[in-house]
């Protein structure tokens, strides 16, 4: 070994080198304990905050589903409803098949849409889906209606269920043909919009399939935006929708039911809820 290397004492030339006494007793000396109390101490503030989050948890209720139904029906007394109850909604909008697959699955406390449970059956056995039927409750919580939406300086004000049959079927291409301007034709179909677009065949088009050369959008308020912002643009939307940016021309009436779902018997909170839409509903009052 070099004088230039560090020798570091092994256990054969360890030294006794002298401790520092400890204090008598009496003498104000405590053993360390603080980091344990520390610890305990911050644990029992991580329990408190997590039993607080669950009790919020539970003093909130998550509903999904449709769109539409989610915009008629819940947002319009969610402030209330919080306000008088304590308990807060939680919206998860996604479409009418996909919220009761996110019920059946725990996701949600309550799913909502425009097309009932026997559509949904159906749609689960198109797609594979194993639902537990049995369990899941339906409730009817309103009426609402779909309408067509058309650019608020567009001179049409009516269309007939004729006019309407040929414009989403594409046989009518420009709006001179139904007393507008010449100008072409646009259809906006919404692709996640199911409940709306069913309804609406079903009532309108007599079997006859929407045309394909058509602007897609992507929700309900993507219907009303690209009808605003495309010339010579027309679809159609709940009627919960309907601003200012838009006009919609009379039209047949085009009734929907907005329906809600729970599976099993619903807890004390979401049925309170229910209570609630339910009472208005039966009074027209919140």
């Amino acid at each position: 070994m070099t004088a230039n290397q560090h020798h570091r004492p092994g256990r054969k030339d360890k030294k006794n080198y002298p401790r520092c006494p400890r204090p008598a007793d009496g003498d104000g000396w405590r053993p360390r304990a603080w980091p344990l109390a520390l610890l305990l101490s911050l644990t029992l503030l991580l329990a408190l905050a997590a039993g607080r989050a669950q009790a919020e948890d539970e003093r909130a209720i998550r509903v999904g589903g449709g769109g539409a139904s989610i915009t008629t029906s819940f947002m319009p007394i969610a402030s209330n409803f919080r306000n008088s109850t304590g308990i807060l909604i939680i919206f998860l909008p996604s479409n009418p098949f996909r919220g009761l697959v996110s019920l059946d699955a725990g996701g949600l406390d309550i799913a909502t849409g425009l097309l009932p449970l026997d559509n949904l059956r159906e749609e689960a056995k198109r797609e594979g889906k194993d639902i537990d039927f049995g369990q899941i409750k339906q409730f009817v919580l309103a009426k609402s209606s779909i309408v067509v939406f058309t650019d608020p300086a567009n001179p049409v004000k009516a269309l007939s269920r004729t006019q309407l049959q040929g414009i989403f079927s594409g046989r009518i291409t420009n709006w001179k043909e139904v007393g507008g301007e010449d100008q072409e034709l646009v259809v906006v179909w919404g692709k996640n919009t199911p409940g709306i677009n069913f309804l609406f065949t079903q009532a309108i088009m007599d079997g006859q399939p929407v045309l394909h050369n058509r602007e897609d959008a992507y929700s309900y308020t993507d219907i009303r935006f690209k009808v605003h912002n495309i010339p010579g643009a027309i679809g159609i939307d709940a009627v919960g929708f309907k601003d200012q940016s838009v006009q919609a021309p009379a039209v047949p009436n085009i009734e929907c039911t907005i329906y809600a779902f729970v599976k099993g018997e619903p807890n004390p909170t979401v049925q309170q809820l229910l209570d609630y839409l339910l009472h208005k509903k039966s009074t027209g009052k919140p």
